[in-house]
């Protein structure tokens, strides 16, 4: 179900701006580079230089996707899903390559809502296998904390839905 629209105006490298409507509510941000990381320093998988950051999904039909910033020095994933109850939720994970990452779900903010604080529970792990720049493996553990539901195990091949970059 379509609730609105977004646009990224590139105004320089490493320089944006973030313009949402969202249940005809407007607003923007300037964002700036994440962890000031230019460019794509990639991460080494089995010794070979491997671009691995960029939207991955599920190889089969089904919800859920992620957003991945990997590279030679971070690692970290949002994962887009739903609750039990059909609720969106995003989990957010950081950590090492090739390890479990804790899984954490966040409340607070949001741009259409009253100001409220933001805080985070870890409500489990993930398990990222990528190998090559277009396939992999990640394994889900969590249990959603309230006022979301759900509890997930569950294996899934991934594709990369994105371009795969050049390294730099």
């Amino acid at each position: 179900t379509g609730v609105g629209k977004v646009v990224i105006t590139m105004l320089d490298i490493g320089d944006s701006i973030f313009s949402w409507t969202l249940f005809g509510k407007s607003g923007s941000e300037r964002m700036a580079i994440i962890a000031g990381i230019t460019g794509n320093p990639c991460p080494n998988l089995d010794a070979q230089a491997t671009s691995v950051s960029g939207f991955w999904g599920k190889q089969a039909d089904g919800l859920g996707g992620a957003s991945v910033l990997f590279t030679n020095s971070v690692h970290a994933e949002i994962h887009y899903l739903y609750d039990g109850k059909g609720y969106p939720v995003w989990l957010q994970a950081a950590g090492a390559s090739g390890n479990d990452i804790v899984l954490s779900q966040f409340q607070g903010f949001c741009p259409t809502c009253t100001a409220s604080a933001i805080s985070s529970v870890d409500v489990g792990l993930l398990t990222p296998q990528f190998s090559s720049d277009s396939t992999g493996n990640w394994v889900l553990n969590y249990l959603l904390t309230s006022p979301l539901t759900g509890n997930i195990n569950r294996n899934d091949g991934i594709i990369k839905l994105s371009d795969i970059r050049a390294c730099d």
